[in-house]
């Protein structure tokens, strides 16, 4: 057995376990992983170890969690196209292995050639809207310091729908649903709610704000079909999928503005362009918000400094940076430049804020649960400049909106 193979192995074994008696309401993912090791480890199932193999000649650089990701994906992907039983019939290892059985690129390669590629040649999307609500309460805190709408350049915007959302979510006459409330808790043990940061931290992400000239950048192809629905299979969990109003949400973004006038779209790999290809794609030659949206710990290092070195380049003088990710690697897995979204209150929120001489980005200002981004603790280290002084995030909501609550 290759490296590669037992590495696959093993982190199915783990998502086996996870999602079986920790994330119990997706169940759908623990059968999957039961169902693949059967399928790895004996005759049933051939055509997942197919798909397995074309994966590792592609990709031989792939490691287990990485590698595991992209097939539930792409079998996602598959499903919600073919199968109108999906999640619902998938909560056992049965169906799987059928599946599984099912695969066979000779028998119907515009199917399973289809399932097979994406596997092997895509990266995982990330398109949860959710995660934006975020830029919003930064937005919130410093939207004093602009003498106009502000501007968004988002980094990692996949097919828009986070940007769309900031944008339509204030417009009264828009059918876009505001942003979920967050919940602050004390600390990341107890998890108890603390009642006045929470308020604070949702009047922040009630206020109207109106964003100036938005524009996402992304290295895939946001029109392809191919790609959409590649987005769609990446954007759930399969509980979500049970969860009619979240669907409606994603359906009623995929919709909206199709012709890109209100935001805008740069295909390409932002830690190799230059800043006049940025400039020269956008109306405005500075930024005020740019965000890196679930993709800055996702490359390697010295990806990592080329995109900050384009940023602090774009950035306006009263501007601010918002880094958004699973930060610690797995472990293993140094150098696969792969987050762990498994560890509770790994997916955090860092920010560079122009108005202040800090390189500190490593230090979260906002430590979620995970990676949906629906309760927080704020950490005490991290900095935002409101009002003249450099203070912890508690403190900023309590400067900019404790007479309100």
């Amino acid at each position: 057995m290759s490296e590669q193979l037992r590495s696959i192995e093993e982190q199915l074994a783990r998502n086996a376990e996870y999602y079986g008696t920790v994330d119990t309401a997706n169940i759908t993912l623990s059968c999957f992983a039961k169902a693949a090791l059967v399928a790895l480890r004996s005759s049933e199932g051939q055509g997942f170890r197919d798909t397995v193999d074309y994966m590792i000649e592609l990709r031989p650089e792939l490691k287990g969690p990485t590698a595991v990701k992209l097939l539930e994906r792409a079998y996602q992907t598959d499903l919600l196209e073919h199968d109108v039983s999906y999640p619902y019939g998938y909560q056992d290892e049965a169906p799987w292995l059928k599946t599984f059985s099912s695969v066979n690129v000779h028998d119907d390669f515009l199917r399973w050639g289809l399932l097979a590629n994406n596997a092997a040649l895509r990266n995982v999307q990330s398109c949860v809207d959710e995660r934006y609500k975020t830029i919003k309460l930064f937005t919130s805190l410093v939207a004093n310091r602009f003498d106009a709408p502000p501007t968004l350049l988002d980094v990692g915007s996949s097919v828009l729908h986070g940007d769309l959302k900031l944008v339509y979510e204030s417009d009264p006459s828009s059918p876009v649903r505001p942003f979920q409330p967050i919940e602050i808790l004390n600390d990341k043990h107890e998890k108890a709610k603390d009642e006045r940061l929470t308020k604070l931290a949702n009047v922040a992400l009630s206020q109207q704000i109106q964003f100036g000239h938005v524009m996402g950048v992304d290295i895939t192809d946001i029109d392809d079909v191919g790609t959409r629905r590649w987005a769609r299979g990446c954007r759930f969990y399969p509980d979500e999928l049970f969860q009619p109003d979240v669907v409606e949400d994603y359906d009623l973004l995929e919709s909206t503005d199709p012709d890109h006038s209100r935001v805008s779209f740069l295909k390409g790999d932002f830690a190799t362009m230059t800043r006049n290809e940025v400039v020269a794609a956008s109306p405005v030659s500075t930024w005020d918000i740019i965000a890196f949206s679930t993709v800055f710990f996702q490359v390697s290092s010295s990806e990592r400094i080329a995109m900050l070195l384009n940023a602090l380049n774009l950035l306006s003088d009263n501007g601010l940076i918002i880094i958004q990710d699973a930060r610690e690697v797995i472990v293993g897995m140094e150098d696969d430049v792969e987050g762990n979204f498994s560890i509770p209150f790994n997916y955090a929120t860092s920010i560079i804020d122009a108005q202040r001489a800090s390189d500190d980005y490593e230090e979260p200002v906002i430590a979620w649960e995970n990676g949906r981004c629906q309760r927080a603790v704020f950490e005490p280290k991290g900095r935002i400049r409101v009002n003249g002084g450099d203070v912890p995030i508690d403190e900023a909501l309590e400067m900019r909106f404790g007479n309100a609550v």
